[in-house]
């Protein structure tokens, strides 16, 4: 008979190079005929036995309840070329997880993201990946595989929005329809909002313990400032009961009464900033400061936080009869549509607002300790 000789594919990288002929018959060979079962009946072999299907994965659903579900009316014993077409109208096309990987990967490395942050990636994805070879499309396949995380809640929440922003960006990106893993948002909780009595600002301020401490709840307390504002207040950019400071919304200008003026005149007399150690503060050490400061005054809650003192002003401001215009210009909220076109306030004018209406009642204290004698102190 005739030798048949076969040849080496060639490769070029990680690249099969196939010939005309070679292409047409793999083309022929793998795509799906409408005979395909007629034709696997004729050329069975009557001796060979099909191999067995590999079990399924314990947290993937078998592929007849998944098409029960769907409302297909296929099950376990419909054909599988019937199964493999319903799936491919009802899902997208499976794809590798390590391939959208390497090429999300390149898309962060293109953003330039921090190291931190692309570490923290890896350390979600890449275990995903070796568990998922295939992408899963079951939103509870993945809400499972975060589940079964051996790890603190912090941890799990973490892991959740990592593998979220993936499949957020494989549906944005590449127009894959993915699941939504998200949780479902439970409704605001209005404990959130609260804000402090007069009293519990009077407690904060005896249970501070240094002039820094006392001058930043004075400071909270009377001119609304944000935790930014806070931290990058300077002595160099502060100038007749005005200071010039930074916040998320940009730059913003505090309207300092005179006892929030001369608390922190008095505490940032040394080094020009407050700070309860030696260097500036940061935003997340302002917040452990006023936590712990909160826990020795007995008011702390979940939501506690200097968010509430701006809340406080707001309604002492009101209550003490300052308008909502100058209020407005005061916190540094941006002026609404109408009212920041014909509105315009100098800061003279919002300094004698804010010595006028800004809180003052927490500065009384019923046991006959001023701010003269804290400061003394």
């Amino acid at each position: 008979g005739e030798v048949q000789v076969l040849q080496k594919p060639a490769f070029k990288g990680d690249k099969l190079l196939l010939d005309e002929a070679s292409l047409q018959q793999r083309i022929k060979k793998y795509t799906p005929h409408r005979d395909s079962s007629k034709r696997r009946l004729r050329t069975a072999q009557p001796h060979r036995t099909p191999p067995p299907s590999s079990p399924p994965h314990p947290m993937e659903p078998p592929v007849g309840a998944g098409s029960q579900a769907r409302g297909t009316g296929l099950g376990p014993s419909a054909p599988t070329a019937a199964r493999s077409s319903i799936r491919s109208r009802t899902l997208a096309p499976q794809m590798r997880t390590q391939q959208l990987l390497d090429q999300y990967f390149q898309e962060c490395a293109h953003a330039k993201l921090h190291k931190t942050t692309v570490d923290g990636y890896h350390w979600a994805l890449d275990p995903f990946a070796r568990e998922y070879p295939d992408l899963p499309y079951n939103r509870e396949v993945v809400l499972s595989y975060i589940r079964a995380f051996q790890g603190s809640p912090n941890t799990q929440r973490t892991l959740h929005k990592d593998i979220r922003t993936f499949y957020r960006w494989i549906g944005r990106v590449l127009g894959v329809p993915v699941p939504d893993i998200s949780y479902p948002r439970l409704p605001r909780n209005e404990a959130k909002a609260r804000a402090y009595t007069q009293d519990e600002i009077h407690r904060v301020l005896h249970a501070a313990r240094t002039t820094t401490e006392r001058a930043i709840v004075i400071l909270l307390a009377q001119t609304a400032a944000r935790r930014g504002g806070v931290c990058t207040l300077r002595a160099e950019n502060m100038q007749d009961n005005v200071a010039l400071v930074t916040e998320k919304m940009g730059p913003r200008i505090l309207y300092f009464p005179e006892e929030a003026w001369r608390a922190v005149q008095f505490a940032m007399m040394p080094k020009g900033f407050l700070t309860p150690g030696k260097v500036p503060m940061t935003p997340d050490t302002m917040k452990s400061l006023m936590h712990d400061l909160l826990k020795r005054a007995g008011v702390y809650t979940r939501w506690s936080g200097n968010h509430g003192f701006r809340h406080s002003f707001s309604g002492e401001f009101i209550k003490n009869g300052g308008p909502q215009l100058q209020m407005q210009v005061i916190m540094g909220h941006a002026p609404s549509d109408m009212t920041g076109r014909y509105f315009h306030l100098a800061d003279r004018d919002a300094l004698v607002a804010v010595n006028q209406y800004a809180p003052r009642r927490f500065l009384q204290c019923p046991l006959g300790c001023e701010l003269g004698a804290m400061e003394a102190a």
